[in-house]
């Protein structure tokens, strides 16, 4: 019988298995998916709060994992285990991410996927959506050992064991999203590790083998840095919208110099491992929002399509805050920034600028040629000019196959997504699951629960950009890492009469995908 692992790892867990004290690791094998149900009909997996595999009679669900069918797969959050490094900077590393396609995996020539260790911006955010006020609970199947998924090097060949960099541990980097689609303004969340789900749900206590931490799994910080997350670093709105100073991955941020964050204090983790809680939303965020806002909730934008395609990120070059378009004039330098208001032609120019894709040359430095298609925003499709449509995946192969078609950049209007989504960064510390209550000695395997719970806010008042009857409506669907994909827009013309109507947008953005 082939074992799944070598002799020298083999003779390394017997020893192990030797002393009085065992100190495995505890190595994630994947998502329980048995609270779980994905969609037939959407790129949605909804999280409920028991056992669904046998019906969702009776089952509450708060959330759902989300996602864009051109980024990931089903159920759109998977682990990953020993990641080879692809630099000095990196580590064999651990995570949860998203599932990502097979465009974004085998990227730029490369024969393996980077997952974890892969470069800024590649779509690895798994996206929690919270639909309503309660607990989202995602379980974790753990086996005792660190010897289940190989250790490879860059090249993806299988090497020592050894180059582990804990035997005793492995830290887990939690790579995704929690996205407002509660309808209500939030005050913050809450982080908490536990076994169990719903109303059955125990929270981990000290020294159990599970633990929230703040860097990857190498040595104490303190002795052998890198430096661990700070307060401002768990809970991060995206750079886009929010980023300073400007550096080779950002410019600087749409609406300010500085990240907006929530403060988590993170010197709690010393009395209590298991769990986190949100602080104050950082001022650049609430001066112009509020407290953190839903997704009907988000107010309109331009955005433009630097590389002409609909399927990346696109940047905010205007807002409306309810009476005006309101742009900046930022100093490329300092970041200092003055407001001004879009003027009625520049918003014509948007209008009559669309993303597009030309036959020509294959240059789009040159202006020539004739038009052959142009994206239609409502549908997500390209509108043809010779007649019919296409998707984006299809002018895509048509681009390989033709040289003379080239994408021209545009612009295109949405709902600024991104102010509804936040980042969150942070660690899981995962030893041995042997002396958990959830452990079965017939699979092997323990399990333990993330706890992610939204908290309302006092406050719910309606922005305003929206009318002040406006009623919170709960919508749901995946969030993404742009700031709009133009799938839903409105008309900027009317944007007193259709900002109301931007829950109805949601909606639609969420059954288009």
């Amino acid at each position: 019988m082939q074992l799944p692992f070598s002799s020298k790892t083999l003779a390394r867990c017997v020893a192990l298995a030797l002393v009085a004290a065992p100190a495995f690791a505890g190595e994630i094998q994947s998502i329980d998916l048995t609270n779980l149900k994905s969609s037939d009909t959407a790129p949605i997996t909804t999280i409920y709060d028991r056992d669904v595999t046998a019906g969702t009679d009776g089952a509450i669900t708060y959330g759902e994992i989300g996602w864009d069918v051109v980024k990931a797969v089903a159920p759109g959050i998977t682990v990953f285990n020993n990641v080879p490094p692809r630099n000095a900077n990196q580590i064999y590393a651990d995570c949860v991410m998203a599932p990502r396609t097979d465009a974004l995996k085998f990227a730029n020539g490369h024969t393996y996927d980077w997952a974890c260790n892969d470069t800024f911006q590649s779509h690895k955010r798994y996206k929690m959506s919270a639909n309503a006020i309660g607990p989202i609970d995602l379980v974790f199947k753990v086996k005792p050992g660190d010897f289940y998924a190989p250790i490879v090097d860059k090249d993806g060949n299988v090497i020592d064991p050894q180059a582990d960099q804990d035997p005793t541990l492995n830290a887990y980097r939690m790579i995704g999203k929690l996205n407002n689609h509660t309808g209500k303004r939030l005050a913050g969340f809450k982080i908490e590790l536990g076994f169990n789900i719903g109303g059955n749900f125990v929270k981990s206590t000290s020294g159990d083998g599970v633990k929230i931490r703040l860097y990857e799994e190498i040595a104490d910080p303190i002795a052998n840095p890198p430096t661990p997350l700070g307060t401002k670093d768990i809970a991060e709105f995206p750079g886009g919208l929010f980023y300073g100073p400007a550096d080779d991955k950002h410019y600087w941020g749409f609406f300010s110099s500085t990240r907006a964050y929530f403060e988590v204090d993170t010197s709690t983790l010393t009395s209590d491992e298991d769990m986190l809680t949100s602080g104050m939303l950082s001022k650049n965020y609430t001066d112009n929002f509020g407290q953190w806002l839903p997704i009907n909730w988000v107010p309109p934008g331009w955005l433009y399509d630097a590389d002409g395609n609909p399927g990346t990120d696109d940047d905010v070059v205007a807002w409306f805050n309810g009476t005006n378009w309101i742009t900046y004039d930022v100093d490329p330098v300092t970041g200092d920034r003055t407001e001004r208001i879009v003027d009625a032609a520049t918003i014509a120019m948007y209008e009559s600028t669309p993303t597009t894709v030309w036959l020509d040359d294959g240059d789009v430095n040159t202006a020539g040629g004739t038009l052959y298609a142009t994206w239609d925003a409502e549908s997500s499709v390209y509108t043809l000019a010779a007649g019919g449509t296409a998707t984006n995946d299809e002018i895509a192969a048509q681009l390989v196959a033709n040289p003379l078609l080239e994408r021209r950049a545009g612009y295109q209007s949405g709902p600024i997504e991104d102010l509804a989504n936040l980042n969150l960064n942070y660690y899981i510390e995962v030893k041995d699951p042997t002396l958990w209550t959830t452990y079965d000695a017939n699979t092997g395997e323990g399990t333990f629960t993330l706890r992610i719970t939204p908290i309302e806010a006092a406050d719910n008042t309606p922005p305003a950009w929206l009318p002040a009857e406006e009623t919170p409506v709960t919508t749901s669907g995946d969030g993404g890492c742009t700031m709009a994909s133009g799938k839903a827009p409105f008309d900027p013309t009317l944007p007193l009469l259709l900002a109301g109507g931007i829950a109805a947008i949601a909606l639609r953005r969420r059954a288009s995908r």
